[in-house]
């Protein structure tokens, strides 16, 4: 899967910018769609790095070659960009959107994505905006967030994509990565929960879990004495809450793990494609995965 990193410099490290996102408003400004990219049957579509703007740019008109559109989706990427230097941030972001909208469900999909990145946005900015007066005692100091996109499935059925955050706050050591996913049911206008994937009380937690142990296992993953399970045992358990990051692709399930949640930092956020072959006998042949991906 190709991805691009591009920026949006802000606020926060990984605890906090739960936090902060949770109290602030869904909505920021409109700005609008810009480089428009194709999405063919393939696994993965990634957005493009651009440089920062303070103001929307006009979306590049393309005429698409109908050969190239096997699934009739295109991804466009909304650009925004705020260098704020007397409040010390600087904003860089890049999130997909559905071309030209075909219906509400299309529409309802976009204005998900823009609204969880503009309350991000809105928490940088109303942090920055109560904390001005360190601005005083450390003025060369930059608080950073930046935020990019990939897209690993796109069909006129289902869509999956995640937004990948890098921040820095003052007076953190380091910044952090954080990662958030959405897909989408686009025939029936609401986002796709896990749950919704696979059969009713069916052990797929397990089986998923099952073969992401083996797999960071295999890669030794951990404190170099065992291996993943060495480092963080319960990281990969079958718990709702280690499998939050998640996206359909052509070939499989999509997991990406938290940084520290199945090993140090430095193993940063390791992802596992599981086969669908693997979650067959857990798939709900009538749900979202079964109609719109699986065989």
């Amino acid at each position: 899967m190709k991805r691009v990193r591009l920026g949006i410099r802000g606020w926060m490290l990984g605890f906090s910018l739960g936090i902060a996102v949770a109290r602030l408003p869904l909505w920021g400004p409109e700005p609008v769609p810009n480089v428009a990219r194709e999405v063919p049957n393939s696994p993965a579509v990634s957005a493009a790095q651009t440089g920062a703007r303070k103001e929307p740019v006009e979306p590049t008109k393309e005429s698409p070659d109908p050969s190239k559109q096997v699934q009739g989706i295109r991804i466009v990427s909304g650009t925004f960009g705020d260098h704020d230097a007397g409040r010390g941030y600087e904003i860089d972001v890049e999130y997909p959107q559905i071309a030209e909208p075909s219906s509400p469900f299309v529409e309802r999909f976009n204005r998900l994505v823009k609204a969880r990145v503009f309350r991000t946005i809105d928490s940088l900015r109303g942090q920055s905006r109560s904390d001005l007066r360190r601005r005083n005692d450390t003025p060369d100091i930059t608080d950073e967030l930046n935020i990019s996109y990939t897209a690993p499935l796109a069909t006129p059925k289902l869509v999956s994509v995640r937004l990948d955050s890098y921040a820095y706050s003052w007076p953190a050591a380091h910044g952090g990565n954080t990662a958030e996913s959405i897909t989408f049911d686009l025939e029936a206008g609401r986002p796709v929960r896990l749950a919704n994937l696979f059969l009713p009380k069916s052990a797929y937690l397990e089986g998923i879990s099952r073969y992401c142990v083996d797999e960071l296992n295999r890669r030794g993953l951990g404190n170099g004495r065992g291996g993943f399970l060495g480092y963080r045992e319960d990281g990969a358990s079958p718990k709702p809450e280690n499998y939050t990051t998640w996206n359909v692709t052509h070939g499989g399930l999509l997991i990406q793990f938290a940084e520290y949640q199945v090993g140090p930092h430095s193993a940063g956020r390791p992802e596992v494609l599981v086969p669908f072959d693997v979650l067959k006998e857990y798939i709900d042949p009538k749900g979202p995965l079964a109609l719109s991906v699986v065989d």
